[in-house]
């Protein structure tokens, strides 16, 4: 099956030639914008992390969370794990993730836990880090 120059230019979005489904168009050197999550209590607000920035490397990076560690950098050894917490009806649902090779833009509107956020209010070590 071939499209004419009309048909293809007219394919709503998300639909591809053959019918399937496709990715979002976005421009992927675009910052993304307008991400959102809750750590320790706090809202942090991100307004300019590359589409392919993992949460991995923005905690690190750009919050000098550095307890959170990369070590395989594919998901498989838990180095990097983070808990995240997401809302589902009138509740929080809590699930360890792996930061590395979660994007930095899937986690808007979520609660993130660190290692660093068990730390208690003198800073002292969680009893469970002991």
């Amino acid at each position: 099956m071939t499209l004419t120059e009309h048909q293809a230019t007219n394919m709503p979005s998300g639909v591809a030639p053959d019918g399937g489904a496709t990715s979002p168009r976005r421009d992927s050197a675009a910052p993304c914008r307008g991400i959102r999550f809750v750590l320790d209590g706090r809202v942090v607000e991100v307004d300019d992390a590359a589409p392919s920035t993992t949460l991995l490397d923005y905690l690190r990076e750009s919050m000098g969370r550095t307890g959170t560690k990369e070590g395989c950098a594919e998901g498989d050894c838990g180095a990097c794990t983070v808990v995240l917490g997401e809302l589902r009806g009138d509740r929080v649902v809590y699930r360890a993730v792996n930061a590395c090779i979660r994007l930095l833009a899937t986690v808007d509107g979520c609660e993130v836990v660190t290692v660093e956020s068990l730390r208690g209010p003198d800073g002292a070590l969680h009893p469970v880090q002991q």
